[in-house]
C-alpha cells in the first residue's frame, strides 16, 4: 500500500482541532492466558521490556527499552519501540499494580519516525488483566485508539489488531518458554496461531513509511 499523501508527512501528536479533521479508530482484543494474573502481570508491567514478548510486526524485529534515567514501573516512564529501522516513543500514564491495569501514549519525541503508512495520531493503549478463576489464568484485554486518514481507517485498524494479538501469542510463548512443565500443546497451538497471523500479513500487500518532523 502506498502513501497517498503528500502535503504533509503523518504526525505523532496534535491538537483536537486537527485530530477531528482524521478519522478516530478503536481496536479491543481480548484473550485468556493460561498463567496465574500475578505471572503475566509480572511481564506485562515491564514496560520497557516489551520485545521479549512480542518479539517481531509482521516480518520486522521489535527492540524496546526505556530511556536512560527513567526506572520500571512508575507513571512517565518513558520506552524507544523500534519497529524495524523505526522508532516510536511512549510514556506511561498510569499504572495499577492492584487492579492490574496500565496506560500508556505516544509522545512527541525527535526520535519518532512513523513506520506504518498513513498518520499515527494521538495514540492511547490500555493493557487489563482480569482473573479467571476457573483453571486459575488470565483474561488479557489490550484496546487502543488513534486518528488517521480515513481512507485508511480500516487498514490501519486491521494492522493493530494483528499486531495486538500477535502480542498475545507472544506472551503465550514467552511465559511457556519460562515455565519447563507447561504443555506442550499450548506451545503448538501459539505456534498455529501465529503462523495464521502471519499468512493474513503476507497477504496485505507491502507499504512505505514516512518520518515525523
Amino acid at each position: 500500500m502506498q502513501h497517498a499523501l503528500n502535503t504533509a508527512p503523518p504526525l505523532f501528536t496534535a491538537p483536537a482541532h486537527f485530530s477531528a479533521q482524521l478519522a478516530y479508530v478503536q481496536v479491543q482484543t481480548s484473550g485468556v492466558i493460561a498463567f496465574p494474573i500475578e505471572e503475566v502481570w509480572s511481564v506485562v508491567r515491564n514496560f520497557g521490556r516489551l520485545s521479549l514478548w512480542t518479539p517481531a510486526v509482521e516480518t520486522q524485529l521489535v527492540e524496546s527499552q526505556l530511556l536512560p534515567g527513567d526506572s520500571e514501573g512508575f507513571v512517565g516512564a518513558v520506552r524507544v519501540v523500534q519497529i524495524g529501522d523505526k522508532k516510536l516513543c511512549e510514556r506511561v500514564t498510569a499504572i495499577d499494580d492492584e487492579l492490574h491495569v496500565m496506560k500508556w501514549k505516544l509522545i512527541s519525541h525527535p526520535l519518532n519516525c512513523n513506520p506504518f503508512p498513513a498518520s499515527f495520531v494521538n495514540y492511547k493503549a490500555t493493557l487489563t488483566l482480569r482473573p479467571v478463576t476457573v483453571g486459575n489464568q488470565t483474561l488479557m484485554e489490550w484496546d487502543g485508539e488513534f486518528y488517521t486518514e480515513h481512507a485508511y481507517a480500516d487498514s490501519m485498524r486491521h494492522t493493530w489488531r494483528t499486531m495486538y494479538e500477535a502480542g498475545f501469542v507472544g506472551l503465550h510463548e514467552y511465559l511457556s518458554s519460562r515455565s519447563p512443565h507447561s504443555s506442550l500443546m499450548l506451545s503448538a497451538r501459539s505456534h498455529i496461531i501465529l503462523e495464521s497471523l502471519r499468512n493474513q500479513n503476507s497477504s496485505g500487500g507491502g507499504s512505505t513509511s514516512t518520518c515525523s518532523n
